[in-house]
Parts: structure tokens; sequence; C-alpha cells
């Protein structure tokens, strides 16, 4: 693997050098596998996962790698890692695990009979884990232990999404659910489509996009509709101050939270895959990485890598990014 690192740093410095006013990677991880999980940064280290059930935590300055687990099934829905260093990580095939982020090594296993695609979310005590058959599984984060369980989409691949005492998210039944926290129903909200991407939510409203129809906003305590505005495939939606800012296929949207007025758009030459916030600017994903302001008057290119760029996160001063292939690239996160 050393020499593997070595020689692929050698091509992207050759590659990043040719190309002005872009961000180089400090250093690059190659995979045995695609990544389909949000990189984490916790606490100086960084967790990756892929498709052949690679765990790996690394120092997230250098990307020297201080542990390695290889589970017995690919990792597809991003894990959760808890204060007190404790990382759940569940299995497309239902093995649900509890692991020590210092060591890697195993607290806990159990098997849930079910598959898994959509990211974790801790609540208090509890690990909310939606699954592909609909069903979103409570379980305790001591043992894993059931708590309690709702079943009402046909499927769920985004992440259950907490504000306050309700757990909110939306499945590919069209149905959007706003749950309380020992489960029971406080009301549904029929969406015009599919919803594949995770909610955002914000005083007292919850806004999400449905497939290939609307952003909604909707008041949280009652569920009542707000507005709604028509998109076309919908990118996830970032909320910053007064804004909700998403892509519609090839352009970048941003909307009042009060209204739904549109509020400005800017046109990019690929369709637009992600977006991110990294203060006082939006990281856009749309093959590579690009810096736009809020105003959306200003863009740069600031992220590039070997492959186009799939998923990104950034915090304790780096950003790290996984790409179509196998490769995760660290950045420094004073983008210039």
């Amino acid at each position: 693997m050393k020499k593997t690192l070595i020689v692929a740093m050698i091509a992207l410095s050759l590659f990043f050098g040719a190309c002005k006013n872009r961000s180089q990677p400090v250093w690059i991880l190659k995979l045995k596998s695609r990544s389909y999980t949000q990189p984490i940064i916790h606490q100086g280290r960084f967790l990756v996962f892929s498709q052949a059930g690679e765990a790996i935590c690394g120092d997230v300055r250098s990307g020297t790698i201080l542990w390695k687990q290889v589970l017995p099934a690919p990792i597809l829905g991003d894990p959760a890692v808890a204060d007190d260093g404790t990382l759940f990580v569940v299995t497309q095939n239902g093995l649900f695990y509890a692991m020590d982020v210092r060591t890697g090594s195993t607290k806990w296993r159990i098997e849930l009979h079910d598959s898994f695609i959509a990211p974790l979310t801790i609540f208090g005590p509890s690990i909310l884990l939606p699954s592909e058959r609909g069903i979103l599984y409570v379980r305790s984060r001591r043992d894993g232990s059931e708590m309690w369980k709702f079943s009402g989409a046909i499927k769920f691949n985004a992440a259950a999404v907490v504000f306050s005492d309700y757990i909110l998210i939306g499945g590919w039944s069209r149905d959007f659910y706003c749950l309380k926290q020992d489960g029971s129903l406080n009301w549904k909200f029929r969406a015009a489509d599919r919803i594949t991407n995770p909610a955002i939510a914000s005083g007292n409203f919850v806004y999400f996009p449905a497939y290939d129809q609307f952003i909604y906003s909707l008041e949280i305590p009652s569920g009542r509709l707000k507005w709604r505005y028509p998109a076309r495939s919908p990118s996830n939606l970032i909320l910053w101050k007064d804004r909700i800012f998403f892509g519609a296929e090839k352009s970048l949207v941003s909307l009042s939270t009060r209204s739904g007025k549109l509020m400005g758009s800017r046109v990019f030459g690929k369709t637009i895959d992600r977006l991110y916030l990294h203060p006082p600017n939006l990281l856009v994903l749309s093959s590579y990485g690009y810096r736009v302001n809020p105003e959306l008057t200003e863009t740069s290119l600031v992220l590039r890598g070997l492959q186009p760029i799939f998923k990104l996160s950034s915090g304790e001063g780096m950003i790290l990014a996984s790409d179509d292939l196998y490769s995760i690239y660290g950045y420094d996160g004073s983008i210039h």
C-alpha cells in the first residue's frame, strides 16, 4: 500500500501542478473498492468505508492509517460517531456494529434481517437506522437492543433527521413522516414524488425535496404546508441564514426560507450532484468541487481529482473527498 500511495501522490502532483488556482490534495488513500459513504472527521482522525466492507481510520492531517477492519459485507450507508468515541456501522446485509474509534475493536454486533443503504443518525441514547424495506429501526446505543421500530415506506435511503423532540423522514412511498420520541406518528404528508434526499429543519419548519417535482416547506408541529417550489431533479438542500440552496439539473438555485421565492440562480456546465456548506461559501460538486459565494455571483474551481468527486466532508482544517473510483483525497481546508 505504501508504494501505491507514493505513486498516486506523484501522479497527483504532476496533474495538479499544471492546474492553477486548484487545491492540491495533501494525501491520497486507495481503497479496494468504491466508497459510497461520506467521509467522517472526528477529533483529528478520519473514517472512510467502502463497498468491499473496509472500515479505515487514519490521521486526518497526514493520511497515515491507524487501523483497518474489513467487515463481511458492503458498507453503503453513512456510519455515525458518538461523543464517547463509539462508531456505529451497519452493512448492507444488516450486520450492525458498535466499534471503538481509537482501536477499531468491536464492542458488540447484532444482525438485523433487512438491508441498509441510508445514513445512521444518533438520537440521545439511540441509533436510527432506516432500511430498504421501509422500516425505521431505533436501537439502543448501549447494546443494540430494540427500542421501537416504525414501518410505513416502500424504501428508505435518506437519513432520519432529529429536530427537538421529533424525528423527520421521507421515503419512496412519497410519504414524509413526523414521529414522536416513542415512535408514534405525529403527522404524515404526501409529496408529489418519492423522497430520496434528507430533510433539513430550522425554526419549527422542515424543508425537503421530492425526487423530480418540488421543494417543500412544512410546519413541524402541525405538518401544514407553508410553500412548495417546482424543481427538476433537485439535489440535497443546504440552509444558509435565510436561504435554501439546491442544485436543479445544471442550475444552482437559491430560495427564501420564508416564502419560497426565487432569490437567485446560476448555471453550471454539468449536472450538480451535491452541495456542502463551507462557511462563508458553498461547495458545489459537479464532477469537481466549486466554491460559490451565497449571492451566486462568484464561482471558482477549487477541488479536482483524477476521477470525478463523489462525496466530501470538511472539518478541523481539512476537506476529505471520495471519487468515482477507489480514492480518498485529503485537502487543506483553507481553499484558495
